[in-house]
């Protein structure tokens, strides 16, 4: 009967230091993951250069440091804004910041942005005409529809004085009601960005970003007849939530971001598309 005891009480013990080896290997294997993670930051985009391929250049930077940039592209701004704030990704790529700030105070969204790059070269283009001078009168004019870039499109026009605004200081909420003086009398037409380029085929003149002048075969730098000035709130921003952005992961993605090294492979790509001042400590 003792040995039949004893045998139970070997068995016993055999089964639990079972047991806390089983244990003791979960754990560790949860605290791998759980560091796997810390490496981690999950990205969401839209599909279009610049943007995509300083992100894609930053993931193969960073995996240098052992960080892994996993990149989600959609074609929805809404939702790539959305999912930050909610938490779902960590940062997104692909807006300037005039854009960001007309949709997150309305939106009551988390996001912030926390890297300044590129701006976009911004102009007004013709098929037509070589010279704004040679704009018939009652020409039309096609212009992005969402808020932030038809104000832009509509100060560019103030400034190469072919329309008048009323108030100088409504920024990035000009609209078409604020036109005071429109001597020609053009037909200012709002179109989707994404329009635009097939527009710019039938317009006397287009007002596109540099990202969409390229799919018309333009060359911002060197086609365009007037362009407006690169400014903070037209800098293209990497943007993250008030939680990731505590995360040393994505402090190492912003970095980069700020880097003379993702300057250096925008310029020498994309640098008849884009104006971006050098980074602070480049000289």
């Amino acid at each position: 009967m003792r040995y039949f005891n004893m045998s139970i009480l070997s068995a016993v013990a055999l089964s639990t230091g079972l047991l806390l080896s089983g244990c003791t290997e979960k754990n560790n294997s949860s605290e791998h993951e759980t560091a796997a993670q810390q490496h981690v930051v999950k990205a969401v985009a839209w599909d279009t250069k610049p943007y995509s391929s300083l992100l894609e250049y930053a993931r193969d930077e960073l995996k240098k440091q052992n960080i892994t940039l996993e990149i989600t592209y959609l074609t929805d701004s809404y939702t790539a804004n959305q999912a930050v704030s909610d938490q779902e990704y960590d940062v997104n790529y692909y807006q300037h910041e005039a854009y960001l700030d007309s949709v997150r105070y309305k939106n009551n969204w988390d996001l912030q942005p926390i890297s300044y790059t590129f701006n976009t070269v911004f102009g007004a283009y013709s098929k037509k005409y070589k010279s704004i001078d040679e704009l018939p009168v009652g020409a039309t004019i096609t212009i992005p529809s969402d808020p932030a870039n038809n104000a832009r499109a509509l100060q560019l026009l103030h400034d190469a004085k072919l329309i008048q605004l009323k108030d100088q200081h409504l920024g990035d909420q000009i609209s078409q009601r604020d036109i005071i003086a429109n001597p020609k009398k053009f037909k200012l037409i709002e179109v989707e960005q994404p329009m635009l380029p097939k527009a710019y085929q039938d317009s006397d003149l287009t007002v596109i970003t540099g990202i969409y002048a390229d799919r018309t075969g333009l060359v911002p730098n060197r086609d365009a007849l007037i362009k407006d000035k690169a400014a903070k709130k037209w800098a293209a921003v990497l943007v993250a939530n008030s939680a990731s952005q505590q995360k040393p992961a994505v402090i190492q993605v912003k970095n980069f971001f700020d880097s003379a090294a993702a300057y250096q492979f925008i310029q020498s790509n994309y640098g008849e598309f884009v104006i971006w001042d050098k980074p602070q400590g480049e000289q």
